[in-house]
């Protein structure tokens, strides 16, 4: 069952707030829209809070939801105030900017007036812009001030991704480039293969400083503190420890100074916090001024950042900018009208996006060879996740986002793709699975529709226990419908009573055809086990368990949904009812890998396994008709003979060491500093009298061996005479 998203939108004023209203650090202000896109600005003082609402009244009762992201219509940048340069406008201009959208007419003045800001608007509302704008306004005010190039670093940028680095990058760098001005921008991301590209920029930022610097967070945090370089803090006194230096070890010296710096920026400041850069963040926020202005940025906020909020930001003004479908009705049936369409399918893993992304590339292999007409199965397949190469990975993105109009295109990828990116003209984001954190989903959706543009979104829910999905997301404002379920011909299934067929044939044909393709392919039947063990693992961990029970999916359908030649052996699938599946009859061995040199190791493996076998059988024979007498395959007899002659040596010892000991006693112990005889009487307890203390002793060992509950030391210095002072 498929069920559509509807991706009209209504911007509607947002309650929530990162803080309790007991301790809410909001001042008040509101923003109103008014039926013909006119905007007035009503300003109040209740109390000290402020929350900066955007707020579009109910539509006509006979319109029909489009699906368009974010509408346009607030005033134009030169109603601003503060008022922005001229280059400022005119470079908006250039790039065909007419007037400000929503959070951008709200969160511009606030930065500009000296404000921290915490900004919560939805995806493709123009939220890179509405930070871009005041950061190089500022930097504009403070070179003409000063009247010479400003070197040191002014704003600083941190993002969670290489790529969302990249894609602020490239804006500030057009951006920069129409003003006419000579700023440097300067992007610092990790996870470069080449060692030298790092020195080479550590040294040219050191010589040449930035003005701008956008980053993710480990590589700013190796710039702005240091790189850990040890754990050396015991050698390092409190009084000589430098201010860059942590508890938990040693750190190089900074690369730049930001005691200059004017503005922070976090692009994305949940998801920062969720992918664990907390430390890092609060590293970095320890080396940088107080009196600063901060911005955080999101579509959504979680209750992590209200801390951050507390500690980081003061007297902050909320913007806040959410969305809610107008109605339920005049949905359209989404499907494939043009050659060149852009889609997105998100899956939960790695291993599922290399395992789809190869298939998907074969298939539309196979159709173009078919096919006559070569156009109509041109689609441009890629495939981003977080394992990659990180240069195969930026040089997949800039491929996919830079595809031409008539270019048809689909990206696999996992939730690495799921925030703050704008590829352009996506008509349909599916989602092949759910993410795991719900808060992920409006990210995932917020892939299509941008700015303007119409676009829409698909899941695919299970029958049953996952549609009450739909109604879970509905109470976080997010509306879903069904829509219907599609044949092979791309036609709707209308049977009454029904929301999809008992079987599809050509689905299943499909499958088949499939399953066929990957018995020539060793590498892809290796990433299908691969890819549905993922899966079940994912799915077994995901927040929303009482929804996506394990227990209520039927693993054998998924198993055949993933075109498996057979089942993996894995403890989930013990108990599952195996007629959902149907084996696929063949020679697992045989299957062979596409890449000539992988077969050639394999079978040099599987030839070489054989022969070791045949040798261990040969001598297995040998030895059955020498008709030698059995020996145990561990050896224990050896063992135990070793372990009994041990035992003995050890014993042996310890009656050396005890007569030695009881021997000097008995020398120290005849007479005493006063003439007295020492006192040997506990001797005596034994019932046989034997004729000296050696026997003594020996009898003491002979009643540990039969089973004393003392040890034998004990006993001995339990024996030792008393001394009379």
């Amino acid at each position: 069952m498929t069920k559509k998203i509807s991706k009209s939108r209504k911007i509607e004023t947002g309650s929530d707030s990162l803080v309790p209203e007991s301790t809410s650090i909001f001042d008040t202000q509101n923003i109103s829209l008014k039926d013909d896109n006119s905007q007035k600005m009503i300003s109040g003082h209740e109390s000290k809070i402020q929350t900066i609402d955007v707020q579009k009244t109910k539509a006509k009762k006979n319109s029909r939801p489009s699906a368009s992201a974010v509408f346009s219509y607030t005033e134009a940048w030169d109603k601003i105030k503060p008022p922005l340069n001229s280059e400022i406008l005119n470079a908006m201009s250039l790039q065909g900017f007419e007037n400000t959208t929503p959070v951008q007419f709200a969160t511009i003045p606030q930065i500009l007036k000296g404000k921290d800001v915490v900004v919560e608007a939805v995806t493709g509302s123009g939220k890179t812009l509405a930070f871009a704008v005041p950061v190089v306004e500022l930097l504009i005010k403070k070179i003409k001030k000063i009247k010479q190039p400003h070197q040191n670093v002014h704003s600083i940028i941190i993002s969670p991704t290489r790529e969302l680095a990249q894609q602020t990058y490239k804006v500030f760098a057009n951006l920069i480039s129409l003003t006419g001005f000579d700023f440097t921008v300067v992007l610092a991301i990790g996870g470069s293969a080449n060692e030298s590209e790092t020195i080479e920029q550590n040294a040219s930022l050191k010589t040449n400083g930035a003005n701008i610097l956008i980053g993710t967070p480990g590589r700013i945090e190796d710039l702005v503190c240091g790189r850990l370089i040890g754990n050396n803090t015991k050698s390092t006194t409190n009084q000589n420890k430098k201010k860059w230096q942590s508890s938990t070890g040693r750190r190089s010296s900074p690369i730049i100074s930001c005691r200059e710096l004017e503005v922070l920026i976090m692009d994305e400041a949940d998801r920062l916090l969720d992918l664990g850069f907390e430390k890092q963040l609060n590293m970095i926020l320890s080396m940088l001024p107080k009196q600063r202005r901060t911005g955080l940025f999101s579509a959504t906020m979680s209750e992590a950042l209200s801390e951050l909020v507390r500690t980081g930001l003061r007297n902050p003004a909320k913007i806040s900018v959410k969305v809610e479908s107008l109605d339920g009705i005049g949905l359209d049936q989404i499907t494939p009208s043009t050659p060149s369409q852009k889609y997105i399918v998100y899956f939960s893993t790695c291993a599922a996006v290399d395992y789809f992304y190869r298939l998907l590339s074969n298939y539309f292999k196979i159709l173009n060879e078919k096919s006559q007409d070569s156009q109509s199965h041109n689609i441009a397949v890629a495939s981003l996740h977080g394992q990659m190469n990180p240069k195969k990975r930026s040089l997949t993105y800039d491929t996919f986002t830079n595809l031409p109009s008539t270019q048809s295109g689909l990206l696999v990828c996992t939730d690495v793709a799921s925030r703050g990116l704008d590829i352009p003209d996506v008509d349909c984001v599916i989602q092949w699975d759910l993410p795991s954190d719900p808060k992920v989903f409006p990210h995932r959706c917020g892939r299509t529709a941008r700015a303007g543009r119409k676009g829409s979104a698909l899941i695919f829910l299970n029958p049953g226990r996952e549609e009450t999905y739909i109604e879970f997301m509905s109470i976080r404002k997010i509306p879903m419908h069904s829509t219907f379920y599609l044949n092979a011909d791309l036609t709707p299934f209308t049977e009454k009573n029904k929301n999809y067929p008992d079987q599809d044939i050509e689905n299943d044909d499909l499958l088949e055809s499939i399953r066929k393709s990957i018995c020539s392919d060793r590498e892809t039947y290796e990433k299908g086990l691969l890819a549905f063990v993922s899966f079940v693992r994912s799915y077994q961990k995901h927040d929303a368990h009482y929804i996506f029970s394990l227990k209520s999916i039927d693993l054998a359908l998924v198993a055949k949904g993933f075109a498996l030649l057979h089942l993996p052996r894995m403890p989930e699938l013990q108990n599952i009812n195996s007629e959902n599946f149907k084996k696929f009859d063949f020679d697992y061995e045989k299957i062979p890998y596409s890449d000539k040199i992988r077969e050639k190791q394999r079978l040099a493996k599987i030839a070489q396994h054989k022969s070791e076998n045949s040798a261990e059988g040969d001598s297995n024979k040998e030895r059955k008709n020498k008709k030698r007498k059995p020996e145990s395959w561990s050896n224990k007899i050896d063992s135990k003979e070793k372990k009994q002659i041990r035992l003995e040596k050890k014993i042996k010892k310890r009656d050396a060491i005890a007569r030695a000991n009881l021997s000097a006693d008995s020398l120290n112990s005849s007479t005493t500093p006063h003439g007295v005889p020492g006192s040997i009487s506990n001797l005596d307890d034994i019932n046989v009298q034997p004729s000296n203390k050696l026997d003594k002793l020996d009898l003491i060992i002979k009643e540990k061996s039969l089973g004393g509950a003392k040890s034998l030391l004990g006993m001995i210095r339990k024996q030792k005479p008393q001394r009379i002072d």
